[in-house]
């Protein structure tokens, strides 16, 4: 997903490092066989199906997780913002904030994307940019993104514009259709990616890489 430990294009491109998925599933699944009681193994298999888009098969590994590890919430953090993106909406909201809850103060801020994006496909603007602010880490680029994609639909344009800079700095790749890209990596369904487009050209991010920016 992040092209760590890569080299050259593969490392920044997520279709030129898609090859990958095939050899991804094949290692989660031989590392079940290997382990089947292992919360590691099947959490490696649930982000394998996690690249290939199967959400079903994706609940079986994380109630398998459970069935082993119930209360662990690094992996009910995680788990839950991957069956959200994938369209689990309602059982991966509840993932994450189990995830938070038991972490308590050393819970990982990015935990509360599912909740933000999840009242963000619903069109609850407002309340998906609380959760975007919980979840803020100002290194993070794709915390900028979420401001350039959130504030526009809140009457807020010129501090969505003011986000793109910053977002590119961070991200020197990033565009409307990289961010595309990466949601449908994500799983994302095509109404929210559409939503996502629409607010990040208005906030005047690029519509492709080699294209400049009007904030350039």
């Amino acid at each position: 997903m992040w092209g760590t430990g890569l080299n050259g294009p593969e490392a920044d491109d997520v279709d030129k490092r898609a090859y990958l998925v095939d050899r991804v599933v094949e290692a989660g699944n031989r590392g079940v066989d290997l382990a089947p009681e292992s919360t590691f193994a099947h959490t490696a298999l649930f982000n394998a199906y996690y690249l290939t888009c199967q959400p079903e098969r994706m609940r079986v590994e994380a109630e398998r997780v459970l069935a082993i590890s119930p209360n662990n919430a690094a992996l009910l953090g995680g788990m839950g913002n991957g069956l959200a993106s994938a369209g689990l909406w309602d059982l991966g909201v509840q993932l994450a904030e189990k995830g938070i809850t038991l972490a308590g103060p050393s819970a990982p801020r990015w935990w509360w994307w599912a909740a933000g994006k999840d009242q963000y496909r619903k069109g609850e603007y407002e309340k998906a940019l609380e959760y975007f602010r919980r979840a803020y880490v100002e290194q993070n680029w794709l915390d900028h993104l979420h401001l350039a994609f959130t504030l526009p639909y809140v009457g807020r344009i010129d501090e969505a514009r003011a986000e793109i800079p910053i977002l590119m700095k961070l991200k020197p790749s990033i565009s409307v259709q990289e961010a595309d890209r990466y949601y449908t990596m994500w799983c994302f369904d095509k109404d929210f990616r559409e939503k996502m487009r629409k607010a990040l050209r208005l906030a005047g991010l690029r519509e492709e890489r080699d294209q400049v920016s009007k904030n350039e």
